[in-house]
């Protein structure tokens, strides 16, 4: 219910491309300082810019507590964004646990983040992060992927407990479901 009231839905693609350009939605971008996206195989990477903003502060208050324990700012993976009927229907044959009405996803103020898989920090603005640098940010990562865990975890329940965002942990799937 919250979805529909504070977004807007997408029949089609055609339609989702009209409410870009009408600024109803808005790009997440496919790699950020706070997000990657990763296998958005059944959605696409639009949502409302308030939506948008949400993450941005998630992302924000998530690299502030990393840095508050001297952790490299790994980023969230975003998984899931705006979904149009047809992509809800399709996901549906493939995962049981989909929703069997109306998805929150089909309103562009949902994503899906991975609270098990984060990608390594953005390289820095003016250095492009080297294979070797990455590979050992990801062990770095994996080493230390409950400590991440546990800090995306308390940055939502602080938005949460402020009212910024609804949050649930997805059936079978690892990832928080948030508006």
């Amino acid at each position: 219910a919250v979805a529909r009231t504070l977004g807007t839905r997408a029949s089609g693609e055609a339609e989702t491309q009209r409410l870009v350009r009408e600024g109803r939605l808005v790009a997440l971008g496919d790699s950020t300082q706070y997000w990657v996206l990763r296998d958005m195989d059944h959605s696409d990477p639009y949502v409302t810019p308030d939506a948008r903003a949400m993450l941005v502060e998630l992302g924000r208050r998530f690299h502030a507590r990393l840095d508050s324990l001297g952790l490299p700012r790994y980023r969230m993976k975003v998984t899931s964004a705006i979904r149009t009927d047809a992509s809800q229907a399709d996901l549906r044959r493939t995962n049981s646990y989909a929703s069997r009405t109306v998805s929150a996803h089909e309103f562009g103020t949902t994503v899906d983040v991975s609270h098990e898989r984060f990608a390594v920090p953005a390289p820095g603005e003016d250095a492009l992060l080297r294979d070797e640098e990455a590979d050992s940010l990801e062990e770095v990562g994996k080493e230390n992927a409950r400590a991440l865990q546990a800090e995306l975890g308390r940055t939502i329940r602080e938005m949460r407990a402020q009212g910024a965002l609804r949050v649930m942990m997805e059936n079978q799937q690892p990832v928080y479901h948030m508006t």
